[in-house]
């Protein structure tokens, strides 16, 4: 495995300091040479958590143990994780639930609620408590943890805060999927009825370089943006400083943070491979997703042309099928025709004009001497009737 180095730090935040309130953040770190692990949680702010300080302690504990337990059966867990990596996660994450929910109830057995803690609440919820329902909702707190080993990492959430993967080339992804419950100062917590529904995970096999987990108070003092050049600093820290120089510059930073920026409790907690340089991010994830959203869009309007294109070819082309179907026939007719006349024209050649003309010429001229000849007896006849109707021998006319 590559000598990855873990760190972590927590700090109270100004607004805390200001309203006398204590850091209800906690962080923790572990490594050992088969695995490095990393983990922060928040304790929820709302006077009713008024435990949630120890909540997000035994959170960090519960997530460390369970995640080194879980590593103990090295081969299992590699085979769990290649073959069905949600389900070996899911079954992980209800292993730190369940720890977590046994350790505040044995810490509620030995220090049971004092009526000064129980006493700024509303009734309602103060008979809560009493009646001993789900009293593990006094240490809620949000929950991240990531891990890697030889063979992969990984990272668990419940609630808000921001898992940051840095790889070689540049590219800093949140690879954790996000909650969309999570508005505002409404954030998902471990000590819900249902708290296994609203962990959400990530495996991969590509190791990065570093793996950083902040609750909300870091990631909601910077852009994103700002956020990635924060992880870089701390990274060229680890490249160019030993453990301690780089832990004294965290208790140094994490209060200007908090100061400069959200007022709120901050934790942060890391796994760097220190022998690689520190990368500065190529694009911000805010940046990435604005180009994704674009070449999106730009797909989009592409796939639009490409269907209207494609219509029109398929109407042109069974516009040339009638065209070429409508030349086939007339090209039938015209090669019909070209046939008759071919024929026609054979038939022309073997005619001999000349010899007709003289046939016709001749007949007309017979035709001619028959009509004058025709006249003349007509003529004849008549004149031999009139004689016959006045009784004139022939004699005397013909004297």
């Amino acid at each position: 495995m590559k000598p990855y180095k873990t760190f972590s730090c927590h700090k109270i935040g100004t607004s805390h300091i200001a309203k006398g309130l204590e850091c209800e953040d906690y962080s923790l770190k572990y490594e050992n040479e088969k695995i490095s692990v990393c983990a922060v949680s928040d304790g929820h702010g709302d006077k009713n958590c008024f435990r949630s300080a120890r909540g997000a302690r035994i959170a960090c504990e519960s997530a460390i143990r369970q995640v080194k337990v879980f590593f103990s059966y090295k081969r299992e867990t590699k085979n769990a994780l290649r073959d069905n990596p949600d389900m070996t996660l899911n079954q992980l994450e209800k292993s730190i639930i369940s720890e977590w929910t046994k350790r505040v109830e044995y810490d509620i057995s030995v220090n049971p609620f004092t009526e000064k803690e129980l006493s700024p609440l509303a009734d309602d919820i103060k008979n809560f408590y009493k009646s001993g329902t789900r009293p593990q909702k006094a240490y809620g707190c949000t929950l991240i943890v990531s891990a890697i080993t030889d063979y992969g990492w990984f990272a668990l959430q419940t609630g808000d805060g921001v898992c940051t993967a840095i790889f070689d080339d540049g590219v800093y992804i949140n690879p954790v999927p996000p909650d969309d419950d999570c508005v505002g100062n409404r954030s998902a917590s471990i000590c819900s009825s249902d708290a296994i529904r609203s962990f959400r995970h990530f495996y991969g096999k590509v190791l990065p370089q570093a793996v950083f987990v902040t609750s909300d108070g870091i990631e909601e003092s910077f852009s994103t943006k700002d956020l990635n050049k924060c992880y870089y600093t701390i990274s060229y820290w680890t490249n160019t400083e030993n453990a301690e120089e780089v832990n004294k510059r965290l208790d140094t930073l994490l209060p200007q943070i908090s100061s400069g920026g959200s007022g709120d409790d901050v934790s942060l907690s890391f796994i760097i491979n220190p022998s690689y340089p520190a990368t500065q991010a190529k694009q911000s994830i805010e940046e990435i997703n604005h180009r994704l959203a674009q070449c999106l869009e730009h797909k989009d309007k592409t796939a639009e042309n490409y269907e209207n294109s494609l219509d029109s070819v398929n109407m042109l082309s069974a516009e040339n099928e009638e065209i070429n179907r409508l030349i086939a026939e007339r090209q039938s007719e015209i090669d019909a025709l070209r046939k008759k006349a071919a024929e026609n024209e054979e038939k022309l050649q073997t005619f001999d004009i000349s010899s007709a003309k003289q046939e016709y010429e001749n007949a007309t001229a017979q035709y001619e001497k028959l009509l004058n000849f025709k006249k003349s007896a007509d003529i004849f006849w008549k004149s031999k009737n009139a004689l016959l109707s006045l009784n004139i021998p022939d004699s005397e006319f013909s004297e």
